[in-house]
Formats: structure tokens, sequence, C-alpha cells
């Protein structure tokens, strides 16, 4: 029994380790737009600040304290939660690997390839799409797949239930429809051990939803946030929905390209998900684990279909249940019951499989090159600054540019004291995490008041945000169109021209004072100090 308790243990631990070392390049990840928003969000909820009503931004509000949970542990910079991704991700691995080994125990090598394709599929996904809620969302829902195979088999029920509840709430606020789960894990519990008997159980799970889920609730209506809470996460986010489509909607991003391409990791895992399926129903294997993971995918699958855009981090959801599933075929090779030929064409399907991902994965972006390996040991030893990495590699995106963000970052550092304020009127809300300087307003960005279904009363409110504050600078961007979450052609210049109070309060008080790339920069009148009128 001692020698399993540490056989136990030693692969899992080696499994963390190996996903540490994989995901190392991570760390010197720098922000994407959407961290930028993040951070600075978790900045504002480290603070005290309250999600909706001190700012706002349309994701769920789980995501926000993640973020502030790693500048509490780590500091504020880009860094930090790299370094809480990373560990949150291999920690994952390791329960996807218990929750493999529960659906057959002496199958290490199926479990601990569980984990690790997991790790590979997530360190294929670049800068841009990592640190994102719908992969955060993995681990609370792996630790609840986890405890409801265990209540099923009757090991400490009533905890491991109340604890599923609570888990599936947290999975809740970081993806809304994620949290169908608790559904899936109590239709478990009944289908092992039937309704009466399973009675206590789903009951202890329903607490524990409803004491995270519903504590948090009651929390925002405590503070006067519910109100902008319920308009910006079912109302306002409803018809941001409507922009995407599968076929010939404004987005219309699941196209045969992009599965072949930006999404080819994920469609990796579900050729060897299908596999591995097709595997263990053929032979007899499968079961209540083998039930719960693929109920897990259809609930992942629906809450893809849901959002109706199909970014690439969108398909995140899915990574977990499929390494699950594709762990089988991974494992077949390694099968000595099988015959030679079919554990030979079962690597060969697998290897061509995994090759394909590695072969479109972008170099210099993830963890799947020399390359990167060798940039982080050289910014980890000092031997470049991170500063120095962001520009020399130029993380950009279509109308994202990190240099230019860093560049204006600096010179409003330089140009005004801690303390003061300064307003973008755009999407780079980066700019405030980086320059250590807050927005006077809650509209962090200007997402909302761009898009045509935005309330009007948006508009009004942050004219009289920023007469009362007067930020020190103002910064306008042009040439960011972002249709695809707008819904419209025009950039952030053009879009002001449909507030006119706005465009005044700015010609009136603030002198042009150049710009930089995208960045027109405004400085305030002298003798406007800021006080109220």
């Amino acid at each position: 029994m001692e020698h399993r308790t540490r056989h136990s243990l030693l692969v899992p631990a080696l499994l963390f380790g190996l996903s540490c070392l994989v995901l190392a390049p991570t760390v010197i990840y720098p922000f994407g737009r959407d961290q930028g928003i993040f951070g600075y969000a978790g900045h504002l909820a480290r603070a005290g600040g309250v999600p909706f009503k001190d700012f706002w931004d349309p994701k769920p509000p789980a995501l926000y304290y993640v973020y502030a949970l790693a500048e509490l542990l780590f500091g504020r910079s880009m860094a930090s939660i790299r370094i809480l991704d990373l560990l949150w991700q291999a920690a994952t691995a390791v329960l996807i690997f218990w929750i493999r080994r529960r659906a057959n125990p002496r199958r290490i090598d199926a479990a601990f390839a569980a984990g690790l394709v997991y790790i590979l599929a997530y360190a294929s996904m670049g800068w841009w799409n990592t640190a994102q809620p719908d992969y955060f969302l993995n681990l609370p829902l792996a630790g609840a797949v986890l405890l409801t195979l265990r209540a099923c088999a009757g090991d400490r029920a009533r905890g491991c239930s109340f604890s599923v509840g609570a888990l599936a709430a947290c999975a809740f606020y970081l993806k809304y429809p994620m949290g169908a789960m608790l559904l899936v894990c109590a239709g478990c519990l009944v289908w092992r051990r039937g309704a009466r008997g399973a009675a206590v159980d789903i009951a202890a799970m329903a607490a524990g939803f409803a004491v995270v889920a519903g504590g948090y609730a009651l929390y925002l209506a405590c503070v006067g946030a519910w109100r902008e809470f319920w308009y910006a996460e079912f109302v306002w986010v409803r018809q941001y929905a409507r922009l995407g489509g599968m076929a010939g909607g404004a987005a219309g991003f699941l196209r045969l390209r992009d599965l072949l391409n930006s999404h080819v990791s994920v469609v990796a895992l579900g050729v060897l998900a299908l596999a591995g399926g097709i595997r263990a129903t053929t032979g007899g294997r499968s079961g209540l684990p083998a039930a719960l993971v693929s109920l897990w995918a259809v609930v992942a699958a629906i809450n893809l279909y849901i959002q109706n855009k199909f970014y690439v981090y969108h398909f995140g959801p899915l990574l977990a249940p499929f390494a699950i599933g594709a762990s089988t075929a991974l494992a077949a090779p390694f099968d000595r019951r099988m015959r030679p030929a079919f554990r030979f064409a079962a690597a060969a399907f697998a290897a061509g499989v995994v090759g394909t991902s590695f072969a479109f994965a972008n170099p210099r972006y993830n963890a799947y090159c020399v390359r990167v390996y060798v940039d982080t040991v050289r910014v980890l030893a000092g031997r470049e600054s991170p500063a120095g990495y962001y520009r020399n590699v130029r993380f950009t995106s279509d109308d994202f540019s990190l240099p230019a963000n860093l560049a204006v970052a600096e010179h409003f550092a330089r140009c005004t004291a801690p303390g003061d304020t300064v307003f973008i009127w755009g999407y780079e809300t980066v700019v405030y995490f980086l320059a250590g300087r807050d927005c006077p307003t809650r509209f962090i960005h200007n997402f909302p008041l761009r898009c045509p279904w935005g309330s009007a009363r948006f508009g009004d409110e942050l004219l009289a945000s920023l007469d009362r504050a007067r930020p020190n600078y103002i910064a306008l961007l042009e040439n960011d169109p972002v249709w695809w979450a707008t819904g419209t052609r025009e950039d952030s210049l053009e879009a002001l021209r449909r507030y006119p109070a706005l465009e005044q309060f700015i010609a009136s008080r603030y002198i042009p004072e150049g710009r930089i790339e995208d960045f027109l920069l405004f400085r305030r009148r002298e003798g406007e100090d800021g006080d109220a009128r």
C-alpha cells in the first residue's frame, strides 16, 4: 500500500513538473488586448472595485478575481498572470490524469498521456489566446468531475457533492453556460445510485452551488451593482452574440480554413478523442467515467455554439474532455493486448495527428520551437529586458500593437505623477495597467459606447465622469474598427463624432501634443486644474 501511494503521487508530480517545463515560455508572453483589459480590471478588483459598477467589461466576473489573485501573489506585471496560468494549467493536467485513472486504474500510461496532451494543446494557443476564462474554467470543472466520480463511489459523498456544486459555481462565473455541468454531475449520481440514494448528495451539490453563485449575486445586490450586472451580462451580451454566426454572420469565424489552421490543436484532439471513443466502445470499456466526460464535451460544445463567435480561445472548454478521450488512442500503441500491426497503425495515426498540430503551430508565439525557449532563458537570466524582448519580437495582431501601447504608457508615466488620471478613447485598456495610471470612469474601454445597441445613458455618464476628474491626458485611437466586436466599421475616432458634447469637451479643454502610432495624444490645458465645476 505504501509503495502504491508513493507511485500514485510520483507520476502526477512528474506530470506537473513536465507541464511547467512545456509551458515555461508562456511566462514571458506579454498581454494582448484582452489580457490588458482583464489585468487592469483585476487590479481595480483587488483595490476593492466592483465589476460592472466601478469598471465595465462584459466578461463574467470571476475572471477579474483570477487576475487580482495573480497580482496579489506575484505583483503587478504582465508576467504575474502568466505565472499563475502556468501553475493553473499544470494543476489542471494533474486532475485530468486522476480522472482518466478513475476510468482504468491499470492504464497509468493513458492517464499520463491525457494530462500531457492537454498541456501540449494549450501550449499551441500562443500569447493572444492564453490566460483566457475559457481555459481557467477547466480547473474547477476537472475538480468537479473528479469529485463526482468519488461521490458516485460513495467516497466522502456529502463533502464531495458540496464541493462539486461550489466548483460548478466558479465555472459558472467564468462562463455561464458551463454551469450546466452541475446538472450533468447530479445526473451521474442518479444514474449510479438511483434517485432516492442520491437525493441527499444532490441537495449538497445544490447547496454548494447556491452558496457560491447565490452568495456573489447577493454581494452584487448589496453593493448596488446588480442592475448593471444584469444589463451587461443578460441584455447587452445577447446583442453582442448576434454578431457571430456559423454561416454568413458578421463574424463567421467557423470556417474550414480556420479549423485547419488556428484551431488545429482542437481538431487534432477531437480526432484522437473520436478514435479513442470508438476504441473504448468497441472494447466494451465504456462506463460512468466515459459517460461523464462525454457529457462534459457536449456541454462545452453547447457553450461554444451559444457564444456564436468561434474565436480560438472559445474552444478552450473542449480541451480537457477531448484530452481525456484522446488518451485511449494515444496509449493504444503501448497496449500489449493489441496485435503488433494494430499497435503500429495506432502509433502512426497518433503521431500523424499530433505532428500535424505541431506543424501548423505558429513558431513565434508558442512553446513548440527552440527559439522561444532560448528567448525565455535570455529574459529570465537578465540578458534581455522584458521590454526589449517585447519590442524586438514586435507582438502585434491586426490593429493591436504592443510596442505602441508600451510607448504611450511610458509617455504617460513620464509626464504625469502617481495619482493622476488619463483617459483612452479606444480599446487599449492595457495602457492603464502598464502606465500605472487610473481611468477616471468605469468605462475602461469604449466598447459599450461604440456598439449600436449600447445604452444611450452611457455617453452622458462618461462625459460627467470626465468633467469631474479632468484627466491629465486623453488619447484618441484611430484605425481600430474591431468590427467583429462592435458591429460597425467605424474606428474610435469616427465613433467620437456620435458624441458631439464629448468632442467639444476635448477641443475646449485639451491641446494636441502629437501622436504615437495610432494614438492621438491631448494634454489638459493650463488652468484646467481638475476640480469639478
